[in-house]
């Protein structure tokens, strides 16, 4: 007879009913490993990489994430994840015991969910691979890190549509749809998707694509994140990379003018940017201290200065005023430019990526609709709020646009712009929260109240509409029919 508590034996019973959905014996044996804890040296027999607890040397280093804001958070343990058997066991292993379980790609979460207490986090960077193959496509790990995507594809010459920072990882940016500094001509990283391994609830590897749980391939397209599986895999289609890429360099310092006109550079800017050539695209940032612009063109240096001189024209601006450089260079080189690497240095970037720690909060909103010039003015006195807080304007447009080809959960792609919002955090996450709800709360006002998932914020009330739209009905019907008994349950995941 097992003497156990109240509260015990309800969480036994939990676990009890998890442990029956994934097949498992709910015999007196379970309830006493209940009680006890998770049995973590079991776990370790299973788990090549190693499993990590608080008291453990190389906890510290498998559990940290690329926030500093979410460090001090205290994983129940970390294991380093290879393979779908791996991953298994960490689920059986959370199933049975009912604590949380995340996975970890990259570490990028803005609300640092792939870190949560007393939880089990399933680290996936030892899942790295990346195998470009001769028909074009690319088998790649979930723990695989931008970077080395792009050093791999660059030896190909080959590309996909990802991410401009070196060290977020390929499965974050993938399952929430993928945005990128090529995306108006490319479309986004999930319309590259041929195919994903992903161990779902009930520990089953499933193989997800357009003819297999197509219902699973739609939601982890877009809204995959923490949501329905672990995936372990990706299979990509590749396109040649652009023979020449001119990267756009703004000056530190922004153009040269004054707040004032802040606001007639952002509204030439909403007209011009997402309508341009789809070869170009260019971000608009912007603070109460400057107004800069960035871009990357796929062509000729030459090509791409024509196609800004007509911005100059309708932003009323001169060249000299704009202060951008035009680089021509490889594919490659340009991924490197962006994620502040030598260009020509891959190991080198590659060493770097996983020693890069941020410290900010982020949030987002996108554009919904056209602007009048009113409107844009109060846009742009949101983004001078404080000076730790910047709005950062991205095109969307062009192969972004609705396509039936690449039907996916990720809502927004009517959208004219996304704004990614950040603020920096001198003082603590709390007076970074604070700054930044008044921008984000007050261009939903203004803008449209959509937001872009892989800009998690915690501290957003309406996340589900705004993350998901008209698609938060079926997703639900995907969260039950994979995890019915929220196995991956966080504060932001989808409900049955």
């Amino acid at each position: 007879m097992i003497d156990v508590t109240r509260r015990q034996l309800f969480r036994t019973g939990a676990g009890l009913a998890a442990a029956a959905y994934l097949g498992f014996a709910s015999d007196t044996e379970n309830a006493v490993r209940l009680v006890g804890g998770p049995d973590w040296n079991a776990l370790r027999k299973r788990v090549k990489g190693g499993v990590f607890l608080p008291q453990d040397d190389g906890y510290r280093p498998a559990a940290r994430v690329f926030n500093d804001l979410f460090n001090e958070r205290t994983p129940a343990a970390v294991a380093l994840c290879a393979d779908a058997d791996e991953v298994k066991a960490c689920l059986e292993t959370a199933a049975r015991n009912r604590i949380p379980i995340a996975a970890r790609s990259g570490g990028h979460s803005y609300a640092g969910y792939s870190a949560q207490n007393d939880a089990l986090m399933v680290n996936m960077t030892k899942a790295n691979s990346v195998d470009v193959r001769a028909d074009g496509t690319a088998v790649i790990g979930s723990g695989a890190r931008l970077i080395d995507v792009y050093a791999e594809l660059a030896k190909r010459g080959r590309s996909i549509p990802a991410g401009s920072c070196s060290s977020v990882g390929i499965a974050g940016l993938t399952l929430g749809g993928g945005l990128s500094v090529l995306n108006r001509k490319y479309g986004m990283t999930i319309d590259w998707v041929e195919s994903i391994k992903v161990v779902t609830p009930d520990c089953r590897l499933r193989t997800a694509s357009p003819t297999s749980e197509p219902e699973l391939f739609w939601g982890l397209r877009g809204a995959g994140g923490g949501n329905f599986g672990i995936v372990t895999e990706f299979t990509f289609r590749t396109a040649p990379a652009p023979e020449t890429v001119t990267v756009i360099w703004g000056d530190p310092g922004g153009f040269a003018i004054p707040v004032s006109a802040h606001a007639q550079v952002l509204a030439a800017w909403l007209r011009w940017a997402p309508v341009e050539r789809d070869e170009l695209w260019t971000f608009l940032r912007l603070n109460q201290n400057y107004c800069r612009l960035l871009g990357t063109y796929a062509g000729p240096k030459a090509e791409a200065q024509v196609l800004l001189e007509r911005f100059y024209a309708e932003a009323g601006i001169t060249a000299e005023q704009a202060r951008l450089t035009f680089t021509e260079m490889s594919y490659g080189d340009a991924m490197l430019r962006y994620a502040g690497c030598a260009l020509g240095d891959f190991p080198k970037c590659q060493a770097d990526a996983k020693n890069t720690v941020g410290k900010h909060l982020g949030t987002s909103r996108m554009v919904e609709h056209t602007l009048d010039d009113a409107t844009v003015a109060k846009v742009a006195e949101l983004c001078h709020t404080d000076p730790n807080v910047w709005v950062q304007f991205d095109p969307l447009g062009g192969s972004v646009l609705p396509n039936p080809r690449y039907d996916a959960a990720f809502p927004h792609r009517g959208a004219i712009a996304d704004l990614q919002i950040y603020a920096a955090a001198p003082n603590g996450r709390d007076a970074a929260a604070a700054a930044m709800a008044p921008v984000r709360d007050g261009l939903g006002e203004l803008i449209g109240r959509g937001s872009y998932i892989n800009y998690i914020d915690a501290d957003q009330q309406d996340w589900l509409q705004a993350s998901y739209g008209k698609n938060v009905a079926r997703l639900k019907s995907v969260a039950r029919r994979y995890d019915p008994h929220r196995i991956l349950a966080f504060p932001q995941g989808i409900t049955p």
